[in-house]
């Protein structure tokens, strides 16, 4: 049970502190009813730092005249589209966001195992809390290996970080350190950006699924003590409306995740398409050279990861929202009231209703699109 002192905010900022922070960290101030001053111009950096970089990455595609040095530096403005578009996203869809973070104050899962007692295997419970650690040590890992490469790098060679287009005369001093400090954070909040997003969506998903799996274990859970007591029948008609009121209030909370998410994997699904026929063409192109060549598989293989993960879990709440259905099926029903019997076979026939996470409404965000 939480703590009945703490109001339904606190809650959903101690449940999800960890993404909290580091969206706020690349400037999208998330669940914050007042902004301070510094708080407003810390954000507006971010975001210069982030798109500075990206029209640096456009302009040095735009302004190239190698074709084979074109497609290579393609990779970093094809990876940074994928990622200016989760935050562009992000920005533009804040109160949406807020209202899917919102919905879950209604929702309990630290009162489920992180593990199945039967399997060991890891529950969507389990996982609600440990994507956000996961997500903490990939920021800090890639993150720390990018800042120490820099530095190595700029101690020996003294060069900006990255060798892209500029409309000024970047060779004085100055200039130098302020395109490199500009440079640095905007690669440092590109790379939050797809690990924050990635968590976001993955944490949505199995809240999800995890309260379908308490709402199956409800209903399982519904038996007939003793045939001859009077109440029995009245006490699983209340189990079973309490599972019916959970069940809508996580259909309404599925809608909202499809609803937020859909027209975003829309324009996410088709960059990464593009984006991985580029990498492709450009590996070949770049056969011989095996720093290029293995710059490309790495590129290829982050973005087939995102689909990935994106696909799976997607499958996934497809998966677990059918099984309901079973579930109802399996409780002990035999013997009961008519009534009884007709709430239970809405409870199977509203779960028969596939419900799939799309891309803009036509393309199923499931394991068969990512084979596709």
């Amino acid at each position: 049970m939480e703590n009945s002192t703490l109001n339904a905010g606190d809650i959903t900022e101690r449940r999800f502190s960890l993404l909290f922070l580091f969206l706020r960290l690349i400037g999208i101030p998330v669940n914050r009813k007042t902004s301070s001053c510094y708080r407003s111009l810390y954000n507006t950096v971010v975001s210069i730092c982030m798109y500075n970089l990206y029209l640096e990455f456009t302009m040095d595609v735009v302004t190239s005249r190698d074709l084979e040095y074109g497609f290579v530096k393609a990779r970093f403005f094809l990876g940074a589209c994928v990622i200016m578009w989760m935050h562009l996203y992000l920005r533009i869809r804040k109160s949406a966001f807020e209202v899917l973070f919102a919905l879950t104050e209604s929702f309990r899962w630290e009162d489920q195992p992180e593990t199945d007692p039967d399997t060991k295997v890891l529950t969507m419970a389990g996982l609600v809390t440990r994507l956000q650690r996961y997500m903490l040590r990939g920021i800090i890992f890639i993150n720390g290996y990018h800042i120490i490469h820099t530095i190595i790098t700029r101690a020996r060679y003294h060069f900006v970080m990255f060798n892209t287009w500029h409309p000024f005369d970047n060779s004085t001093m100055l200039t130098l350190q302020i395109m490199n400090i500009s440079e640095i954070f905007g690669s440092l909040a590109i790379i939050t950006t797809l690990m924050t997003f990635t968590c976001l969506y993955g944490v949505m998903v199995c809240v999800a699924c995890s309260q379908l799996e308490k709402l199956r274990a409800a209903l399982l859970d519904i038996k007939q003590e003793t045939s001859e007591h009077e109440g029995t029948f009245s006490r699983m008609q209340d189990q079973l409306n309490a599972c019916i009121r959970h069940h809508q209030e996580i259909k309404r909370f599925m809608q909202e995740i499809e609803d937020v998410f859909n027209p975003c994997f829309c324009g996410l699904f088709l960059i990464i398409l593009i984006t991985l026929c580029c990498l492709a063409f450009s590996g070949v192109m770049s056969w011989g050279h095996s720093a290029d060549v293995l710059q490309g598989f790495a590129g290829y293989l982050s973005m087939l990861l995102c689909v990935f993960i994106y696909c799976r879990l997607g499958t996934e709440l497809t998966s677990q929202a059918e099984s309901v259905g079973d579930s109802a099926w399996g409780c002990d029903w035999v013997g009961t009231p008519v009534h009884f019997q007709r709430c239970l076979a809405f409870v199977i026939a509203t779960a028969q209703k596939e419900f799939t996470l799309t891309a803009g409404k036509f393309v199923p965000v499931s394991n068969t699109t990512m084979m596709n």
